[in-house]
């Protein structure tokens, strides 16, 4: 007897499976209590603790800081999405304006 997947139902993928399709991505992190974090997956671990570059930090709709580099603790993580084009744009933009600052830091 063969079942089929019913439409509205998506098939579950490993949480590590799912940031390497990120890495090097635009990301929206919603963390727990609220807060959004957004910038570059620049790496990821067993445990899901990620490193962003190029960050800005959000409490509801405020900006709180924008930094060049986070480490976030995997279980702060309450959901991890790619950012549309747009936005990813506009942060290309903005982080490309800094000038090579934010890649100097990274390195040293």
């Amino acid at each position: 007897m063969s079942r089929t997947m019913p439409a509205s139902v998506v098939p579950i993928v490993h949480r590590l499976q799912f940031l390497e399709t990120l890495v090097g991505k635009w990301v929206l992190v919603k963390m727990q209590y609220g807060f959004r974090v957004k910038g570059k997956l620049l790496e990821f671990d067993s445990e899901a603790n990620i490193q962003l570059k190029n960050v800005e930090v959000y409490d509801e709709d405020s900006m709180l800081d924008r930094t060049y580099h986070k480490t976030i603790h995997g279980s702060n993580i309450k959901d991890v999405q790619e950012l549309d084009e747009e936005e990813s744009q506009r942060f290309d933009s903005y982080w490309q304006s800094r000038g090579n600052y934010a890649e100097l830091l990274l390195q040293g």
